[in-house]
């Protein structure tokens, strides 16, 4: 079935429709040009499961589905801007979706690529110091991709970086809650309604506090917080935290941009994923 935003506003009411909030092995889910074949969940987090499925040709795939027990309304039309954007997007750091549809429990679904893991799971193994300005220029790239459409994310954190073993690709993912002042890609409903969904450990102050609009800023705020803990495993929060020096001495001169990047915004604050990468890479 297609999925326009009708359908999916329509969804949001079909309240008396009994809602899969778990598919098992071997369930088909169709859409109007193929069918994909659920094999395993691989996470459940908030209004969303998603799930590694295979398609008619057996290529391995992943599908998002929306919980509509879950979900407002206004949930419903956040997933469907995620999806517009995510479909109009082509980067390579940045998810696509391939298909979409909807469950016969009038739920709707995206298909995307298949990724190995988390960029979560890659610090937790821990990741080589040679090898973070590597994979962190990626995400820069996905989410400055995403800023010259007007999209602000929002929930920058680990767990919404994937990460291909076979190819060492890291893209951005989870646009759930992005913010998008595109015209062509928003269906009418913001994140900065007053609700706070932002994941606090890596939100940028501006989102630690209800009401005030979030921009780009706050990216790369996000931004700052995920670098300090590629090389050092925590979370900069508070005063004393473990800096990149003291794990790799060689990127100590790192240890000032992240501050740059991490203080609220003002005169010093790093407010463009382009003047981060100028700091990185071109001072």
């Amino acid at each position: 079935m297609p999925l326009g935003r009708d359908s999916l506003v329509a969804a949001a009411t079909f309240v008396n429709e009994p809602s899969n909030m778990s598919f098992k092995r071997g369930t088909t889910l169709e859409t109007t040009s193929a069918a994909y074949t659920i094999q395993e969940q691989i996470s459940l987090r908030g209004t969303a499961t998603v799930y590694r499925a295979t398609d008619s040709g057996g290529n391995v795939q992943a599908i998002k589905v929306l919980h509509r027990e879950r979900t407002t309304t206004a949930g419903f039309k956040r997933f469907h801007d995620e999806i517009l954007f995510c479909s109009s997007i082509a980067h390579r750091n940045v998810i696509r979706v391939k298909d979409r549809g909807l469950t016969e429990a009038a739920e709707p679904f995206y298909v995307m690529q298949h990724y190995s893991g988390t960029l979560r799971q890659l610090i937790r193994h821990g990741v080589e110091p040679t090898s973070v300005l590597r994979l962190f220029g990626q995400m820069l790239d996905g989410v400055e991709a995403a800023h010259l459409k007007r999209v602000w994310h929002g929930d920058l954190k680990p767990e919404n970086v994937l990460y291909d073993n076979a190819t060492e690709i890291l893209v951005i993912a989870d646009f759930g809650i992005a913010r998008c002042e595109d015209g062509n890609l928003r269906s009418g409903v913001g994140a900065n309604s007053g609700e706070q969904r932002a994941n606090l450990p890596c939100a940028a102050p501006e989102h630690r506090i209800r009401g005030p609009e979030v921009s780009a800023a706050a990216d790369v705020c996000a931004l700052g917080l995920i670098l300090n803990e590629m090389f050092t495993g925590r979370v900069p929060l508070g005063s004393g935290y473990r800096r990149i020096a003291a794990v790799a001495p060689e990127f100590a001169h790192l240890d000032g941009i992240v501050d740059r990047m991490i203080q609220p915004a003002g005169a010093t604050h790093l407010d463009s994923v382009t003047s981060v990468k100028e700091q990185i890479f071109l001072s």
